[in-house]
């Protein structure tokens, strides 16, 4: 009955459970005309968080069904909460695990993103060594004899790669890994990054097992410990990738009157958006000052064509007057320079937190009067909570 169906009405009743991994399995299970689609929308992401997790995947599925490999494009590897409060990654599964090396291996040719987290510990003053599975299927896989095969194997087509959060180790903990040809190094399109010395250090040194010359899109999470280092390693990493840079994000927190040291934004000179997500908390015009800082280090000769701003702002007390907090005139100011003449337009959105009066919304609705003067469009809008 379900193979008399078009192609397209069997796909759209799949679809109506694309986030229900028990019902597509159900789907795939009882009926043939199901099971194309219901197994790409099982596959299409995967999460492995222990060996068995990723034992099985390789011996069931990736090796009894090898069409299943090519439906894999977003893998995550998760490195749980370890036991052991001198926790580094030898101590971990992945470190251990004899089938995870080969379970990327058959997954490299089809995947397009690849996503690294750890929830351990962070050795903030140690050295960072390849967490990255791209070229070398993580660490102690660059001393067994199946590396060479492995990075020979590997495709370059991965186009994301994020590493939210990453690996510390104490140092002489490890060898550090073999320096990797250029060839044999994926070229991601897309990279998120945690940003920290040792990792910046680590990605500009030759044992990076991927090549970041080809990043177009760049996301940098800042963490919040304050740490002097992090604005000076973000700068030499601009100053290796910011001509390819195209859109730049960043994402951190803002406290109480705490005006961070800027980003350097000098060397990327082709970047043409650019977006901050912040959670401030505090409610005086530091934040504002802090972003028209960092838009005023553009290169002149810039290609600038968006300024994307999400911002949630938190209060702890009455607002008071509107204009101390809400002031974007230096903002106006710095996008309405000549060097900015390729600005197409801006978007700013507010969520308030806390107690709200009555003239913020007013005050929002007045905008940036010199970009609209100047034509680019402005699109501003708050929602108090």
């Amino acid at each position: 009955m379900a193979a008399s169906l078009p192609q397209e009405l069997i796909d759209t009743i799949v679809d109506y459970v694309w986030d229900d991994k028990e019902s597509l399995s159900c789907c795939a299970a009882v009926c043939r005309a199901f099971r194309a689609r219901s197994r790409s929308l099982l596959f299409s992401s995967i999460v492995l968080s222990d060996a068995a997790t990723c034992r099985r995947l390789h011996d069931n599925i990736l090796t009894a069904i090898p069409d299943v490999a090519s439906l894999v494009h977003r893998l995550e590897i998760v490195d749980p909460i370890p036991k052991d409060p001198r926790h580094h990654l030898d101590d971990t599964w992945i470190a251990s695990s004899e089938w995870l090396p080969a379970t990327i291996q058959l997954l490299t040719p089809h995947l397009r993103h690849i996503a690294l987290t750890s929830e351990g510990y962070h050795y903030q003053n140690h050295d960072f060594y390849a967490c990255i599975p791209l070229a070398q299927g993580f660490s102690r896989t660059e001393r067994r004899p199946s590396c060479r095969v492995f990075v020979e194997g590997y495709g370059s087509s991965v186009k994301t790669l994020a590493l939210p959060l990453f690996w510390h180790a104490i140092p002489g903990c490890v060898t550090r890994p073999p320096v990797l040809p250029s060839r044999s190094r994926p070229q991601p399109q897309s990279l998120t990054v945690r940003l920290s010395d040792c990792l910046v250090n680590y990605m500009l040194s030759p044992y990076v097992a991927i090549d970041i010359c080809k990043v177009l899109d760049l996301t940098l999470k800042v963490p919040g410990n304050f740490s002097p280092e992090i604005r000076p390693a973000a700068t030499k990493l601009f100053l290796t990738i910011g001509n390819t840079v195209e859109k730049l994000v960043v994402e951190e927190n803002i406290y109480f009157g705490y005006i961070p040291e800027v980003f350097q934004l000098t060397h990327c000179q082709n970047l043409k958006v650019v977006q901050f997500i912040t959670t401030v908390y505090t409610m005086d015009n530091s934040y504002w000052t802090y972003l028209s800082r960092m838009l005023e280090t553009i290169a002149p000769d810039n290609r600038m064509e968006q300024v994307l701003i999400k911002a949630d702002l938190y209060s702890t007390g009455s607002l008071g007057n509107v204009s101390e907090w809400l002031d974007w005139g230096d903002l106006d100011e710095i996008l309405t320079q000549p060097r900015m003449s390729c600005l197409k337009s801006v978007r700013i959105e507010l969520s308030i937190w806390g107690q709200v009066n009555n003239h913020v919304d007013d005050w929002v609705r007045k905008g940036l009067p010199g970009l609209q003067k100047n034509g680019v469009h402005v699109k501003m809008q708050s929602l108090s909570r």
